[in-house]
């Protein structure tokens, strides 16, 4: 099994999801910002974080659960 762990939206975007079976990204020390203030050079969207979660996860022959929240809806 190959893995991987990204803390930069350059290194997010050029995982190769075929080879790749498990990934993490840390993209912020603690709390991830609102969209209205992500860094879009630094940070991937929450958008493209799924996106490449299910890439990843669909290459499983017996399915996939991916939760997926936006992060500080408590602090909104």
């Amino acid at each position: 099994k190959k893995s991987h762990y990204v803390w930069h939206k350059k290194e997010f975007d050029e995982i190769n999801v075929k080879t790749t079976d498990r990934l993490m990204g840390l993209f912020e020390p603690k709390d991830m910002k609102f969209e209205v203030f992500r860094n879009i050079s630094r940070d991937p969207s929450i958008v493209e974080m799924t996106e490449k979660a299910i890439q990843i996860l669909r290459k499983n022959p017996k399915g996939y659960f991916l939760f997926v929240e936006g992060g500080r809806i408590d602090h909104g």
